[in-house]
């Protein structure tokens, strides 16, 4: 297939239906349409009920955290960190276990953010030390 003949919004649909699935060559052309996917993407890890949903539509909030890492830059950030405390209250280890290196990927444009994630003391202790391992994976 050939994704870029894809719409923004029928590749968006791809992370709902491909279950665990999804081609790296999707991935790609997220990474590859970069800013303009952020505020999509934003969307799916920002609305709660996508992290409660039945397979296969449960894959798309996963999918999304991964590829907010890929495209990375500033705009990134924040979602990110939203999906991070949705992440972490639903016991999503798929994506817990990874934010770190994910961070680490989005590189300084998160420090300060994440900073400010670290210390803030109506987060849990689990999401906290997320945003402390994202800033060593930083370093």
């Amino acid at each position: 297939m050939d994704y870029q003949k894809l719409s923004d919004e029928e590749l968006i649909d791809l992370l709902f239906t491909e279950e665990d699935c999804l081609s790296m060559k999707v991935v790609d052309e997220f990474v590859k349409r970069g800013e303009r996917m952020i505020k999509p993407l934003s969307d799916i890890v920002s609305e709660q009920y996508n992290w409660t949903r039945d397979m296969p539509e449960w894959w798309a909030v996963t999918h999304t955290m991964f590829i907010l890492g890929a495209i990375g830059g500033k705009e990134s950030v924040m979602p990110l960190l939203r999906g991070t405390r949705f992440a972490a209250a639903y016991d999503c280890e798929w994506v817990t276990e990874e934010l770190p290196s994910i961070f680490g990927k989005v590189g300084i444009v998160a420090i300060d953010e994440l900073k400010k994630f670290a210390m803030d003391k109506t987060s849990d202790w689990y999401v906290r030390s997320i945003a402390i391992e994202g800033l060593a994976a930083i370093t």
